[in-house]
Parts: structure tokens; C-alpha cells; sequence
């Protein structure tokens, strides 16, 4: 992977689940464009360490990744599947967020086409997504207003399903999609 990084080489969707890239320098010198991983598959991948300045992380799966210690300062991470990554002392100075995380736009997606269920089970992997960074110091810092984020998405989701019962908002979609307001 290093070397097909060194020679300018895209990694666009590539498979690499539950890889073992610690300590892997994906860095591209003398170019303002870094290493293209977008669309790739990082989940379970052990990325503890790596140098990962610049990489293009867009829609990519880093579900449960370990970037423990990583430097992804100027990454672009818009639309990355973040749930259970782990970001403990990682570097995470100018990095691209986007505006919303990926589960968010697929919660207001499914919310849109009236599959209730889905939008619901976004709406949470969106708020535990958010959660997860805004409880780490350094992802916060430069997610900036995750924690903020993390209520918003909690808002979201009270606000999709205000109209049903505590306990009819676990199986909602089958008991509320008649009653459902439009949106």
C-alpha cells in the first residue's frame, strides 16, 4: 500500500478489512493532494500510528478502525463511517469533517422515503457516532462542536418520532407510518 501511495496510485475503494496497516505512511510529499482511499473498506483495520497526512478518507468505512495515535491532520473524512473508531491521541488538527456525519444524511434520506425503522436506526448510529467523538478530546477539538452535534442528532431523532408512544418507538415503522406527520 505504501508503495502504491509513493507512486501516485489511487486506492479508491479498496478492501481492507481488518487489515493490519499500524504504522503505515500513506503520506504523499511534495503534492498538495494526498493519498485517495475514498469509497475504501476500513473496518476493523488496525491503523494505530499511522502517518495518514492529507488522505482522502471520503465515504469510506472505518467502523471499529483503531486510529489510536494516527496523524490524520488534513484528512478529509466527509461521509466516513465512523462508529466505534477509535481516536485515543490521535492527530486530528484541520481535518474535513463535512457538515453531517453519514449516518445523519441517511436518517433524513429514509425519513424522506417514509422507512421509519431506517431512519430511526440512522438516527441513532448518528448520535452514538457523534458521542464517541465528542468523548475524545482531540477528535472534539477538531470535530469543534460535536458534543453540539451529538444533541442535534438526539433532537432529530425525538422530534422523527415525537408523535409515538415510548414503547411503540422500538418496532415504530409497522404501528406508526400511517399516523406519521409529513415532513
Amino acid at each position: 500500500l505504501e508503495q502504491h501511495c509513493r507512486e501516485g496510485k489511487s486506492g479508491e475503494g479498496f478492501k481492507l478489512r481488518g487489515v493490519n496497516l499500524s504504522d503505515v505512511h500513506l503520506e504523499r510529499s511534495g503534492t498538495s493532494m494526498g493519498f485517495n482511499l475514498s469509497y475504501a473498506d476500513l473496518t476493523h483495520a488496525n491503523l494505530h500510528g499511522a502517518h495518514l497526512f492529507r488522505v482522502n478518507f471520503h465515504h469510506v468505512s472505518l467502523h471499529k478502525a483503531d486510529l489510536n495515535e494516527a496523524n490524520l491532520n488534513r484528512a478529509n473524512l466527509e461521509h466516513a463511517i465512523l462508529l466505534g473508531t477509535k481516536f485515543g491521541e490521535t492527530h486530528l488538527e484541520h481535518v474535513h469533517w463535512g457538515e453531517r456525519v453519514l449516518q445523519e444524511d441517511r436518517a433524513r434520506e429514509s425519513r424522506r422515503a417514509n422507512k421509519l425503522t431506517a431512519a430511526l436506526t440512522h438516527f441513532e448510529e448518528a448520535e452514538e457516532a457523534l458521542l464517541l467523538l465528542a468523548a475524545d478530546e482531540a477528535a472534539a477539538a477538531s470535530f469543534k462542536s460535536a458534543a453540539f452535534r451529538a444533541s442535534r442528532a438526539s433532537r432529530y431523532d425525538a422530534s422523527a418520532w415525537s408523535w409515538c408512544s415510548p414503547t411503540t418507538r422500538s418496532a415504530a415503522a409497522a404501528t406508526c407510518k400511517s399516523s406519521a406527520p409529513s415532513h
